[in-house]
């Protein structure tokens, strides 16, 4: 699945950004982002199209929107066996770390991000459900230029991506820190 979340700013020019629903039978629910960058050239003034094709885009959105339209499902599949990641990709300062984490200030429950959101689920389908052996752990890291950073233990020295030849199609960080949680 793929969402985009525009993170909105009082200065932000509304006329180069352009949600469209785009509907097919393939894929009814799809929808399009265009995006227009102004660039200047020696001549004028010329811009660039860019178009992409996502499954949700969230403008305004808050974070519980964002966790139970993106990552929710993802989250109840995982009691049957099914791994998962939540990746996001942007700029600095374009947000990630709130929407994985909720702000700093703690205090703001109902802004937690999608990590906290999804461990608190994770947690209540386990209760839910005894019969299953359900184990949860958690890694957390940061790519940036080509580094990886283990957000968990930081002076870790984390090195490459590799393919676990023990488990198929599951790709794992060299010396990443996994914890295993509970409540």
């Amino acid at each position: 699945s793929h969402y985009v979340r525009v993170r909105p700013t009082g200065n932000f020019d509304h006329k180069n950004l352009n949600f469209a629903e785009k509907r097919s039978k393939a894929r009814p629910n799809e929808k399009k982002i265009s995006i227009v960058v102004k660039k200047l050239k020696k001549n004028g003034l010329d811009h660039s199209h860019y178009g992409f094709t996502v499954d949700d885009v969230f403008y305004n959105s808050d974070q519980e929107q964002v966790y139970n339209t993106a990552f929710s499902t993802h989250v109840r599949n995982s009691i049957n066996g099914k791994s998962g990641a939540i990746i996001t990709y942007g700029e600095e300062k374009s947000g990630k770390t709130f929407t994985l984490s909720g702000p700093k200030d703690k205090r703001h429950f109902k802004q937690r991000g999608i990590v906290p959101r999804a461990l608190g689920e994770l947690f209540t389908l386990k209760k839910t459900h005894p019969t299953k052996d359900i184990n949860i752990s958690i890694s957390y890291a940061e790519i940036s230029d080509s580094n990886i950073r283990d957000l968990i233990t930081p002076h870790n020295n984390v090195t490459k991506i590799f393919d676990d030849e023990n488990f198929p199609s599951f790709t794992k960080i060299q010396n990443l820190t996994e914890l295993t949680v509970s409540t």
